[in-house]
């Protein structure tokens, strides 16, 4: 599952619109963030993806003093022939975001029942990844301008997916509402 870590990221655009919860009408916002990492991030989407996009360094390049290392890491991309950015079929609800806003913590934004989407991955030689996706919330007014202002702004972020309790209700909650659409029809 996709989860971070005061990993910096930037916020690369933000979208404003408004969403219909039953009769009201709720303020939403759409977070393109861009993080680049290593490339062992991968692992939390599939553990095959690495492997697949990336292959040790022949044997021959290894430096002398971490050839140890060197064979084990994965930082060569293994297909020059696949598209530079590769799109990710993932989806995420109910996760907590916390875009860190100043030094104090005070400015700190803090987001509930969070969406994920738009996953895209860009693989780079030297084994470093960037992982670009679009987080939906419903932040209030002051949140709205605090995000309005680090647009473009490297910030760290924690990303925390719902706990397995959380998921459990969040399927039960879908099948129900899937049950009353059915019913609908």
């Amino acid at each position: 599952m996709f989860k971070l870590t005061n990993e910096e990221c930037r916020i690369s655009h933000m979208s404003t619109r408004t969403e219909n919860h039953g009769d009201e009408h709720v303020g939403a916002v759409d977070l393109k963030l861009v993080c680049t990492m290593n490339n062992d991030a991968l692992n939390m989407f599939d553990p095959e993806l690495l492997p697949f996009l990336f292959k040790a360094k022949p044997a021959e390049e290894h430096d002398l003093v971490d050839a140890v290392d060197d064979e084990e890491r994965l930082t060569d991309i293994r297909f020059h022939a696949l598209p530079k950015t590769l799109g990710w079929d993932y989806k995420g609800a109910g996760y907590r975001l916390v875009i860190e806003s100043g030094i104090t913590g005070d400015r700190d934004i803090i987001l509930i029942n969070v969406g994920l989407k738009k996953f895209k991955i860009t693989p780079s030689q030297g084994g470093s990844v960037e992982i670009e996706f679009t987080a939906s919330a419903n932040p209030n007014g002051d949140e709205v301008a605090l995000l309005y202002e680090l647009q473009q702004e490297y910030v760290d972020v924690t990303l925390e997916p719902p706990s397995a309790e959380r998921q459990a209700q969040m399927m039960i909650d879908d099948a129900r509402d899937d049950d009353e659409d059915d019913e609908a029809a």
